[in-house]
């Protein structure tokens, strides 16, 4: 299936990353997931150094640009010709060396490797389907085209590896730093592999794994970093962004101070233009990062602790507060360019403490966490989009078009119906640890032996993206769809988890007094930041003096 649009384009940073702390023994068996309509697409084993076990943190990221095109012939069940447009042209490559050879110093020139395209693969299977229908064969044409999906694992010792995310293919694995300081997760880009290891930044190429350089960082960081564009985005645990030049190692950094202290990697919004970082405990901060340089967009003050990550979606950012807070901010786009002063599309209050970050799939933002159960909030309205809470959930891993696939607090995996909440389908033996990945309809576990594992719904032969085009938000606040409110009466009998969960309130999207942002329907701010400022004093985005890494 084509990913819709400009979707593809968008998903420039979507970012699913997970510290891995798998259950002993646990394993993926391809028996027991069919009984449940699932398969297992590929498995791949981590290459790791002198170190065992599971991975520290897998990350995924769909290229912007970059490509996956073939065309599949397939005849009976069984796959008769699989055409990749990536295909070297043999024909036009040999035309190439013989034009070379009849010039003089041909040995100084680099030959680049034609590729078939597309429409190279198109005609090759034209042409095997001409000689099934001489044969009288019945067939039928898959045509692939989507964006490429990459895997990056990183382990304890340093150790780096990429794989395709939809074959399992291992693209490339490296290692850096040392293996006696802590390694963070990783950040990827369409470009670059950032890596923090103890105090030193590194950033590899995608396309191969080639260190592009090293560089001590300014500031101690616990959180990561995360490329996007010429910059390396790395946050300082006194509350401070600082971004470094990509590659060039003599440019002074940018940084911006916000105050509190910044633990999480920031996250890229899905256009590539902003970047939102969390200043724990309560300060969430908006840069703008598609020009030469960072520029401060804005900074939020919650009234509760914000203990996780935002999450991109089309048009802004969900962010969840420590308290069940769930608001929806809107970012500048083409459609609405004055967003700043109307920026919070809705608020909705989820009752899950703690959660841990949501996963926003085909128009629902899925919270959890462990002590209160999952809840699903409309994506446009910020309306309760079940009747009742699903108690007993672990993680949320996956979704697609029409179902929820999550782990229980005993490691089983249970299948819930998208649009009810209800249980579908579970499994009686255990699961490994999982990513949870808001990017496409594909599982993907990990094993505690270091095993990587991706599991699809038995009719996606190809993977279907969370993020339909329709989802963007348009002009204007999103109505909610019941301007009532509703309360579940008695024990939710329809919960397959067992009871014990209050039902909850299911609040429309208006301005409250209980803003968990502190601000008024004028200023959804609450007037704690004017554009382009520094909130806490900082160095307005200058570059920092070498000797003064403070500013």
């Amino acid at each position: 299936m084509k990913y819709a649009g400009r979707i593809a384009i968008l998903f420039t940073a979507i970012l699913a990353s997970l510290e891995i702390v798998s259950p002993l023994q646990a394993q993926v068996s391809s028996s027991d997931l069919a009984n449940i309509g699932l398969d297992v697409a590929w498995r791949a084993q981590v290459i790791q150094g002198s170190s065992s076990g599971t991975p520290v943190s897998v990350t995924l990221f769909p290229h912007p640009t970059k490509r996956k095109q073939s065309v599949t012939i397939v005849a009976n069940g069984r796959v008769i010709e699989q055409i990749s447009a990536e295909a070297v042209d043999r024909v036009a490559y040999e035309q190439q060396i013989a034009k070379l050879e009849s010039f003089a110093k041909s040995t100084e020139k680099k030959i680049t490797l034609p590729r078939i395209g597309l429409e190279g693969a198109r005609l090759l299977a034209d042409k095997t389907e001409a000689r099934l229908k001489l044969l009288g064969r019945q067939y039928e044409r898959i045509e692939i085209d989507e964006p490429m999906i990459y895997l990056v694992t990183v382990s304890s010792d340093g150790s780096i590896q990429a794989f395709n995310a939809e074959t399992g293919e291992s693209l490339w694995a490296t290692s850096v730093g040392r293996m006696d300081r802590l390694t963070l997760p990783a950040g990827v880009s369409e470009d670059y592999v950032s890596i923090v290891n103890g105090g030193d930044l590194h950033l590899l190429r995608l396309s191969d794994g080639t260190t592009v350089n090293t560089r001590k960082l300014l500031l101690p960081n616990v959180a990561g970093s995360i490329p996007v564009g010429p910059w390396v985005y790395v946050p300082g645990i006194s509350g401070s962004l600082i971004a470094y030049n990509a590659t060039n190692k003599e440019a002074l950094p940018w940084r911006s101070v916000s105050g509190g202290t910044s633990t999480e990697i920031p996250v890229v919004s899905l256009d590539g233009k902003f970047i939102a970082w969390n200043a724990a405990p309560k300060f969430l901060n908006l840069t703008r990062v598609d020009g030469k340089k960072p520029s401060p967009w804005n900074r939020l003050e919650s009234s509760d602790p914000l203990r996780t990550q935002p999450v991109a979606i089309p048009g802004g950012f969900i962010v969840v507060t420590s308290e069940g807070g769930v608001t929806r901010l809107g970012i500048p786009t083409e459609e609405n360019s004055k967003v700043r002063n109307d920026a919070i599309s809705w608020r909705s209050n989820s009752g899950v403490y703690n959660a841990s970050t949501p996963i926003v799939a085909n128009g629902l933002v899925l919270v959890w966490s462990f002590s209160s159960g999952l809840v699903a909030i409309d994506e446009n309205s910020g309306v309760l989009a079940w009747r009742n809470p699903v108690s007993n959930v672990a993680q949320v891993i996956g979704a697609s078009a029409s179902s929820i696939y999550c782990r229980t607090k005993e490691d089983r995996l249970v299948v819930l119906d998208a649009k009810t909440g209800e249980l579908q389908r579970s499994l009686a033996r255990t699961v490994p640890n999982a990513i949870s990945n808001s990017i496409n309809d594909r599982l993907y576990f990990v094993t505690s032996s270091g095993q990587i594992v991706c599991v699809r719904e038995h009719d996606s032969l190809q993977p279907s993206p969370l993020h339909p085009e329709s989802s963007v938000a348009s002009k204007g606040k999103p109505k909610a769809a019941n301007p009532s409110t509703e309360k579940s009466n008695g024990p939710p009998a329809e919960d397959p988890f067992g009871t014990g969960m209050e039902p909850i309130e299911r609040t429309p999207a208006q301005p409250t007094a209980d803003d968990p942002f502190g601000g008024s329907t004028n200023d959804p701010f609450g007037g704690a930041a004017e554009p382009a400022k520094e909130p806490a004093g900082g160095n307005n985005g200058a570059a920092i003096d070498p000797n003064n890494p403070f500013g």
